[in-house]
């Protein structure tokens, strides 16, 4: 379990993020995590990152725009209050549970045929490719 992971699980920061990042609302949340996701990955290279997948995994779900990053797909369908950390907090669990049962892999190929169903080529999906070319696996964990 990486640093990222074990904090959105907790129960201390999912019942007081307010302690954690000094309000509770998600206009303030969301960049918090992302700086702590960008320190991990700065300071603990080889940390896993526990949220590798989320953006794509919301913009299935969510059916959210796909040139942007978590955050901005949760605060759209979320808002930038409380609801919206809340919103975070539901996602998040589901997109776990997600990665549990069908796999990171599973969900990038998922996305990247969304995507080609959605606008009629990978967009933005991190398997690139043209539609009908073989899918490229990149900077995806074994």
């Amino acid at each position: 379990m990486g640093v990222l992971l074990a904090l959105l699980e907790s129960d201390g920061f999912r019942n007081r993020p307010q302690m954690y990042c000094g309000e509770s609302k998600f206009a303030v949340v969301g960049p918090w995590l992302r700086g702590i996701e960008f320190g991990i990955a700065q300071i603990l290279p080889n940390q896993p990152n526990d949220i590798d997948g989320f953006r794509e995994w919301l913009h299935m779900t969510l059916d959210g725009p796909g040139n942007v990053d978590w955050i901005s797909i949760i605060a759209l369908k979320f808002g930038d209050d409380e609801a919206g950390t809340q919103g975070l907090f539901e996602q998040f669990d589901l997109f776990r549970k997600d990665v549990l049962e069908r796999g990171l892999h599973a969900i990038i190929d998922a996305h990247r045929e969304y995507e080609l169903q959605r606008y009629g080529y990978p967009a933005t999906s991190r398997l690139g490719g043209i539609a009908g070319s073989p899918k490229r696996r990149t900077n995806l964990p074994e």
